[in-house]
């Protein structure tokens, strides 16, 4: 798919409408135009979701502990191919 092949934007779009104050239907309108026309374009082009931080296994606590601050803006992520094994697995 090529730009020229994208169709123009859904009224909502184009009146610049807050997508919270659209009703109901024109909402499944917008989603169903996304999913058809956007997704297909990206194919398998996505970005990684955003990391904030790696742990190994062993500090699963002060992972956890960062969670709780609020303050995360990525993904928290547990290394479990660090060597560590689980408890439940001795």
């Amino acid at each position: 798919m090529t730009p020229t092949d994208v169709p123009p934007p859904s009224p909502a779009v184009q009146r610049g409408q807050p997508y919270h104050d659209t009703p109901p239907f024109i909402q499944s309108t917008l989603v169903a135009d996304v999913a058809e026309n956007v997704w297909p374009a990206m194919g398998a082009t996505l970005p990684p979701p955003p990391v904030s931080a790696v742990f190994p296994l062993a500090e699963a606590e002060a992972a956890h502990a960062l969670l709780q601050e609020g303050k995360v803006l990525g993904k928290v992520v547990l290394d479990v191919a660090s060597g560590v094994e689980c408890p439940a697995q001795e």
